[in-house]
């Protein structure tokens, strides 16, 4: 990961004792504004992230912190590396405390209560939607009631206005695209049984690549989710700002030789025990439910003569499969 600041106060003793604290900070941007934790008591505001506990890879930290202080669910596939932070400064504990920040871009999921801390609580941490510029105003001209001023020594405030200014520098606002497979075989699609708080089936797909093109995502992502190969027949549809987790989702028709077999593949960028590929199956649109073959509908299907046909033939007796 790629270093954005060397914080170094040089008021320790380089030959003593070393105490590390590594911590993980969530970048969320839905809609052209980012999210942020203002606390009430002290007017500032501040990335959602906190210390990586015992046991805990960085995901897991990034997850669990941004959920206790804003309530936000990441979504796990948008996770992306920003870049870090360190500070080194004489410690309380130690001669010489190095904190290691580690800012993580992100999509969110949903949203559920806040989980604070005595003293996040104290402060009156609340979520906030809010642009960069009016973060970077107020945490450099509003008054911090003198706890988390440079003067005296409390350095945060200013680490974050840093980032800030970083992300508006680099025109950063997570500006995300995916690309996703429609695969027919016969008059069945192959899709992904999923879990995430619930089960559904969904076609396969995932973010682009830096350096990608829409079709060999499309390619990539069918492989590695899948364990395929396909082609693209021809782009069905593109569908923008979809639902604040991708900018723009391109749609393919694919085509797959028709004696090769499918498996369950996994998401490369998640633990295995965060997979939500749970199997790939071949199905029907009537063996789904109505709101699975809604999405898929929304994605380009009816561009595909097949299923077009079938969706005018359909009755009013069709409705959610029973299983």
């Amino acid at each position: 990961m790629r270093t954005l600041l060397d914080m170094d106060l040089k008021n320790y003793r380089e030959d003593g004792t070393v105490g590390r604290r590594p911590s993980v900070r969530g970048i969320i941007f839905s809609n052209g504004k980012i999210a942020l934790v203002h606390s009430l008591k002290y007017d500032y505001y501040k990335l959602p992230g906190g210390g990586i506990e015992a046991g805990e890879d960085y995901r897991q930290a990034l997850y669990r912190e941004v959920l206790e202080e804003t309530g936000i669910q990441i979504h796990s596939g948008s996770v992306k590396e920003y870049g870090q932070i360190i500070r080194k400064e004489k410690g309380l504990y130690d001669d010489l405390f190095i904190q290691e920040n580690f800012y993580y871009l992100a999509r969110p999921l949903g949203i559920k209560e806040q989980k604070l801390d005595d003293y996040e609580a104290e402060e009156g941490f609340t979520l906030e939607w809010v642009t960069l510029e009016h973060a970077i105003d107020v945490n450099e001209n509003h008054n911090h009631g003198g706890k988390y001023d440079v003067e005296n020594g409390k350095h945060m405030v200013q680490r974050e206005t840093f980032v800030f200014k970083k992300l508006l520098e680099e025109n950063e606002t997570y500006k995300n695209e995916r690309a996703v497979c429609i695969v027919v075989r016969n008059d069945k699609l192959l899709l992904e049984h999923m879990f995430m708080d619930h089960h559904f089936y969904d076609v396969p797909g995932g973010g682009i690549e830096k350096g990608e093109t829409p079709e060999e995502a499309a390619v990539r992502e069918l492989k590695e989710e899948c364990c395929i190969e396909g082609r693209v027949v021809r782009k069905l549809t593109t569908i923008y700002n979809h639902a604040g987790y991708y900018d723009a989702e391109h749609c393919f028709l694919m085509e797959v030789n028709d004696d090769a077999d499918v498996a369950t593949g996994s998401d490369p960028e998640l633990n295995p025990e965060d997979q939500t590929i749970k199997n790939v199956e071949w199905r029907s649109l009537e063996e789904i439910p109505e709101r699975d073959r809604a999405f898929i509908f929304w994605r380009g299907l009816l561009e595909v003569d097949l299923f077009r046909n079938k969706v005018f033939s359909w009755k009013e007796e069709i409705s959610y499969p029973g299983k």
